[in-house]
């Protein structure tokens, strides 16, 4: 269990307190590698985050469509419904 604690300080107390990057380009960073990574549910959260953060829906997308040269156009293409999906739920709420 410590090693989790050490490796959660890292990456949140660490990494995310640091002032080069702001929030929506980590936030954008994360979108991309986790297209790439193929990781659906982390990718559903981070979408969310990443327009909480100030980007735009459009820029999302854009980070995507980039990733379909990096991870290839499957995974690419289940990224966009992955983000379709969120937008649809966002569109939902009151």
């Amino acid at each position: 269990r410590e090693e989790g604690t050490h490796q959660e300080l890292l990456a949140y107390g660490g990494l995310y307190s640091r002032e080069v990057l702001d929030q929506r380009s980590r936030e954008l960073c994360a979108v991309a590698a986790l297209t790439v990574l193929n990781r659906l549910p982390q990718l559903t959260t981070h979408v969310r985050a990443a327009l909480l953060a100030g980007a735009t829906r459009e820029e999302v997308q854009e980070v995507i469509l980039q990733m379909s040269v990096y991870g290839g156009v499957p995974v690419m293409l289940v990224a966009l419904e992955t983000m379709r999906k969120v937008y649809g739920e966002l569109d939902e709420v009151p």
